[in-house]
């Protein structure tokens, strides 16, 4: 099974895809640390060798990956069995947003990047551009992905989850 966790800024994605690390036994990988590689490193790599690294990733089998949406990550579309567009409120990233970036100054959230100001601003310019886009982005979810889901409300993502699990389970079956 591979998923494909994608949204704005603080949709959520990252703290889903650890939890359902866990819940589905399917390993997640930040897309981030395809662009940039590991915090230590801090490069970007070309598009050719992100595409690299995604490759390389999928060879592995099953996996969840999230992160917003580059054009270097388009054929992920059609790698990935589930693209699952986590879309809460704006109000409520844009919350999220500001309680992350205070969490990384007290030391009490980890993160790859160099968490300031400058940071910050840009977390929020990436959120308005992202709503400004968002007509766009649904056109393309409808027609590049194999399958997607919009979850605009937590209490959705339990029974999806338990679809999945379902779903894995018989392709495990299936297997043997």
């Amino acid at each position: 099974m591979k998923i494909w966790m994608i949204g704005s800024v603080a949709s959520g994605k990252t703290t889903l895809a650890r939890k359902w690390q866990q819940e589905l036994g399917i390993p997640y990988f930040e897309l981030d640390i395809f662009v940039h590689g590991p915090k230590e490193d801090r490069f970007k790599r070309s598009k050719k060798e992100q595409w690299h690294e995604i490759k390389e990733m999928d060879k592995a089998g099953n996996w969840i990956v999230e992160g917003t949406y580059r054009e270097s990550y388009h054929d992920l579309f059609r790698l990935a069995d589930w693209v699952i567009f986590l879309d809460p409120p704006l109000a409520l990233r844009k919350k999220r947003i500001w309680r992350r970036y205070l969490k990384q100054k007290w030391g009490l959230e980890k993160s790859h990047y160099s968490s300031n100001l400058k940071m910050l601003q840009a977390m929020y310019r990436w959120t308005k551009a992202f709503e400004k886009n968002r007509p766009a982005f649904l056109e393309m979810l409808e027609r590049d992905s194999n399958h997607y889901i919009c979850i605009q409300d937590e209490t959705e993502l339990e029974p999806l989850l338990e679809h999945l699990k379902d779903s894995l389970s018989k392709k495990m079956t299936e297997k043997d």
